[in-house]
């Protein structure tokens, strides 16, 4: 049995060796995003933790360009999908109250919703009620739109399969959900936010967008185009809610993740399993996407969101405990740089980021690359390699490798035999590879 002597020199050792490991691995990612800002143009904030403690926290860019107002780690940002996981969470809560059921049709609250009496709160939450994807001829309209001309827009649009035999990803759905909590509780969206869940997760930074308030250090979003950097178009935020429309900072999220995972403030565990312990063959729970392809082989939850130069990464491996968020405002791949620094603090081995450059190759040293790897196929026309499609341009940086035009931080080498003949391609996404054999 060991001694009390040998107990406390083992727990200090442990404490140990698990602050050089929480160093090792600030060190690791501090040399990967000072490439990788060296090399891009990415704005937002960014926070790390791994077993409830800060690994890694830190803005880059400018909230304001116009201003030339910086980021900081207080900086608000609008969250775009990454909103979806509250919306369902107020359905839960409204569930784990008996006020709603899963399995109750919308009717009730829509009924001139196309099929609206056999469309469930369930197949709202997780993509398979039919409805289409968005209302996006509505999104830029200055016009003071009312509920009225929102919901017309949405029973005129035909629905894309019958409501549960199939999936498609709906914005519609998850802003009807948010429009269920308005009716069900008597309160606005965010007022209910703000009393069931912003105030136990302590978010006191974190609010719904509007067209009027004054929202301190909320960022502004600029888009890319061929021109450089543009301010993104006026958005109206009145119905642009539930499957949007939250905006939060880095720390407040980092908060919520653990009051909603580590505790039972906001929602019972036997409702949290429900929205994450069941999930369709396109990896949709409630609000979360659960262990996609993109997730390193580990237990995942997250999502990611895209609006108008907002790009979101929200990423969560509860059994190591490791949480990733990454907030942008000038249409940054948030996903993508989540994607390499989720690879780091699991230990897997991620290249460095450079700057690439382009050289000229030949019509017979690009063709011999063509052909099917797996799943995935190449093809030349014109001189210019394409991956899977006429649309993802490659631009060679070697004899061997190619980066893609619209992103270079995504690349393809090609490896040939003693004989020259190709026999594989490495493919890496933000410095994280995959091999896959001809």
């Amino acid at each position: 049995m060991l001694s009390t002597k040998k107990i406390i020199h083992l727990v200090i050792a442990l404490n140990l060796f698990q602050v050089l490991q929480a160093q090792e691995l600030n060190t690791n990612i501090n040399q990967y995003l000072n490439e990788y800002i060296k090399c891009n143009d990415f704005s937002g904030a960014i926070l790390i933790s791994k077993k409830g403690n800060i690994i890694y926290e830190d803005s880059f860019g400018y909230a304001n360009k116009e201003l030339q107002v910086k980021n900081t780690l207080n900086t608000k940002f609008n969250l775009a999908s990454v909103s979806k996981q509250f919306t369902a969470v107020a359905i839960m809560q409204l569930i784990q109250d008996e006020k709603l059921k899963l399995d109750q049709t919308i009717d009730t609250f829509f009924p001139k919703i196309p099929k609206s009496n056999l469309i469930t709160i369930k197949m709202l939450l997780n993509h398979s009620s039919g409805l289409q994807i968005d209302f996006d001829e509505l999104y830029l309209k200055y016009a003071d739109i009312d509920s009225t001309n929102v919901f017309k827009t949405i029973e005129e649009k035909t629905l894309l399969f019958p409501p549960g035999e199939s999936i498609a990803y709906s914005n519609i759905g998850y802003f009807l959900l948010a429009k269920i909590v308005e009716k069900i509780s008597g309160l606005e969206f965010e007022d209910f936010l703000k009393k069931r869940i912003f105030k136990y997760a302590d978010m006191n930074h974190s609010g719904v967008c509007n067209n009027d308030s004054i929202i301190k250090n909320l960022a502004s979003y600029y888009y890319k185009s061929e021109d450089g950097f543009k301010k993104n178009p006026f958005i109206n935020w009145k119905y642009n809610i539930g499957h949007d429309g939250i905006y939060s900072t880095i720390e407040d999220l980092y908060s919520w993740n653990n009051t909603l995972f580590k505790s039972e403030k906001i929602l019972l565990n036997d409702f949290k399993n429900l929205m994450i312990g069941t999930y369709n063959d396109q990896n949709f729970g409630f609000g979360y996407v659960i262990n996609p392809f993109y997730s390193h082989n580990e237990k995942f939850i997250g999502h990611d969101g895209m609006f108008f130069g907002s790009i979101t990464s929200y990423n969560y491996f509860p059994e190591k405990d490791i949480f990733i968020v990454v907030l942008s405002n000038n249409q940054s791949p948030s996903y993508l740089l989540a994607y390499a620094l989720s690879a780091i603090m699991l230990g897997k081995d991620v290249k460095t980021p450079y700057k690439h450059n382009k050289i000229e190759l030949d019509f017979i040293s690009i063709k011999k690359y063509e052909g099917s790897y797996g799943k995935i196929k190449f093809f030349e026309e014109n001189g210019v390699l394409y991956y899977q499609n006429s649309n993802i341009r490659l631009v060679p940086e070697s004899k061997t490798k190619f980066f893609r035009e619209s992103d270079p931080n995504i690349t393809y080498k090609f490896v040939t035999d003693k004989y020259g003949v190709v026999k594989k391609v490495i493919i890496s996404k933000y410095g994280v590879e995959e091999i896959i054999n001809k």
